[in-house]
């Protein structure tokens, strides 16, 4: 009779638990993203909506600015993730069983 296989688990915690409330600078690249998303939304709009009229100009110039700005706010954002993120989580996990064994690396950044 042959005795089943124990399978070890080995896995290693998270370097750093992630929580929400502990950030600003996360709260505050989600309003900056936001605020860029919007500007780009808005710039976008005064794009479709320039006609060949008198008052086209002062619209194209608005547009450009908005796109501009909504561009630059967009950047911060993203480095603002990133910066807030810098400590990465790794986990570990190694298994045998009796049809071989399997192990896995799992990075987050």
């Amino acid at each position: 009779m042959r005795r089943a296989a124990i399978a070890p688990l080995v896995t290693i915690p998270p370097l750093r638990p992630t929580t929400w409330d502990q950030s600003p600078l996360l709260w505050c690249g989600i309003g900056t993203g936001a605020l860029g998303l919007t500007a780009i939304a808005a710039g976008s709009v005064l794009i479709a909506l320039d006609a060949p009229t008198r008052d086209a100009e002062p619209r194209r110039d608005a547009s450009t600015a908005l796109l501009a700005a909504g561009g630059a706010l967009t950047a911060a954002a993203t480095v603002m993730f990133v910066v807030e993120r810098t400590e990465p989580t790794v986990r570990v996990t190694a298994a045998a069983t009796p049809a071989g064994g399997r192990a896995g690396v799992r990075f987050d950044w």
